[in-house]
């Protein structure tokens, strides 16, 4: 048999062997490599995301059903513990990709090659990688932090318990969970007697607002109008003097001009305008013309919600719309004011004295006209009467009675008491509520704040 030629002389066995299971080896060290990168730059992001989103929108979100706003809220009321787990997760990642390259440089150049790759591959993932993923977080934090949400809690589920134990290993607390870690709002409520007072009730009117802003989209104008029974409108025939004497005492800037019948709407006078016709007239009024002072009306139908009104609010630049339900008919009217009061709560000024139409009686009762809407006392009085069915409590009264009760009949609804003290036809003009017994120690601090009106005759 022939000698092999030289040159071609046949690999030893074991070397045969070995190349497929290097290329193995190169082949999973640039798998673990790859994944390094990716985490590298999923925790990076999520630490931008954690440490730059807003609190108040990610709650606002939440209360509006978003589960995953609720998760991150959570995360954050860990404190900085998760930020901490993502810093861990962050340097194992650079460090994973770092080793990755040595191993597979090494392979191929020796440790010159190793030392090189991991010096490069720890710049690209610590540097260009980490500050790429966390600009593009930054641009969008709330959005960053609901779609990494989970890498932020598979890092705070897994390195978190480390971190803690070390945490008590060197007698500390873990950041964020001492006692000067700020109140959540969702817990305000039950914060223990000793906490810091002002901040829980802070914290209670946050949440309070928070809730108010997820709602708007849901409540109605005609929830929150002023009825057009009590509308503070102007005659556009009267006399001018007398018009003038109507628009000075009347507490708003703005005042609906009708003619021939009060729920036709004809202008809207603003008391700025008479102001300064009256200072050019002089002392001749009588020549004065509210028509051509006032502004054209602006109807909106009575199912607009408060999201759209505030909407049309700022593009149209107005603070004043005419309610009308679905055949045209005058509601009421509705405000800038109104929408803003929703939000944050009855804004009083100089000339407010507590809620309207509310006097509170010293046997913790309450006369109420029966135009006060629902959502106002339960705002000022806290008595979290239902108002799904009706606006005002008038309303109230007789949907549950079903029937329109005389003077002096008495019902009892959730827990109160209501009877009729006055009424007008088929109209109940106002009742006498006597809340539950732990309701009228709120009415009571209400009352001592300034929140209710003084004391006076039915």
């Amino acid at each position: 048999m022939p000698d092999p030629a030289p040159g071609n002389d046949p690999l030893p066995a074991d070397q045969a062997l070995l190349g497929p299971a290097l290329l193995e080896i190169d082949l999973a060290l640039a798998v673990a490599m790859l994944a390094a990168t990716v985490l590298v730059a999923l925790s990076a992001a999520a630490l931008m995301a954690l440490a730059a989103a807003d609190p108040r929108r990610l709650r606002l979100l939440a209360l509006r059903g978003n589960l995953r706003a609720a998760d991150v809220g959570r995360l954050l009321a860990e404190g900085r513990l998760p930020l901490r787990a993502l810093r861990v997760v962050l340097r194992l990642s650079v460090g994973l990709v770092a080793g990755a390259a040595a191993a597979l440089a090494y392979g191929h150049g020796g440790p010159g090659a190793a030392v090189a790759a991991a010096v490069a591959a720890a710049a690209a993932a610590g540097v260009a990688i980490d500050g790429a993923a966390r600009d593009a977080a930054m641009a969008r934090p709330e959005r960053a932090a609901l779609a990494l949400h989970g890498v932020a809690a598979l890092a705070e589920g897994t390195i978190g318990p480390l971190l803690r134990l070390v945490d008590r290993l060197r007698g500390q607390a873990a950041p964020g969970e001492g006692a000067g870690a700020p109140p959540d709002p969702d817990q305000a409520a039950t914060l223990p007697a000793g906490a810091d007072a002002a901040a829980a009730r802070d914290a209670r009117d946050e949440l309070a607002m928070l809730r108010s802003v997820a709602e708007l989209d849901e409540v109605t104008v005609g929830e929150i109008m002023v009825h057009r029974r009590n509308l503070d409108a102007i005659d556009a025939d009267a006399a001018p003097r007398a018009i003038v004497e109507r628009a000075l005492r009347s507490p708003h800037t703005r005042l609906p001009v009708w003619r021939d019948n009060p729920e036709n709407i004809v202008g809207v006078l603003h008391v700025k305008a008479l102001a300064r016709a009256v200072q050019e007239s002089g002392d001749g009024l009588d020549d004065l013309d509210v028509l051509q002072l006032a502004s054209a009306p602006w109807f909106v139908p009575d199912s607009t919600t408060l999201l759209d009104l505030l909407q049309a609010f700022r593009t149209r630049r107005e603070r004043f719309a005419l309610v009308v339900d679905e055949y045209g008919v005058l509601e009421g009217a509705v405000t800038l004011e109104d929408i803003l009061e929703e939000i944050v709560g009855e804004i009083g000024d100089e000339l407010d004295s507590g809620v309207p139409g509310v006097r509170p009686q010293p046997d913790g009762s309450c006369l109420v006209e029966g135009t006060v809407t629902i959502r106002d006392i339960n705002r000022a009085l806290d008595w979290g009467l239902p108002d799904d069915n009706a606006a005002t409590i008038a309303g109230l009264v007789l949907h549950e009675a079903r029937q329109i009760p005389a003077v002096g009949q008495v019902f009892s609804f959730f827990g109160f008491r209501f009877e009729v003290v006055r009424r007008q036809r088929n109209q109940l003009l106002l009742l006498r509520v006597l809340p539950p017994s732990g309701k009228r120690r709120r009415h009571v601090h209400a009352q001592r704040h300034g929140r209710a009106v003084p004391p006076a005759s039915p």
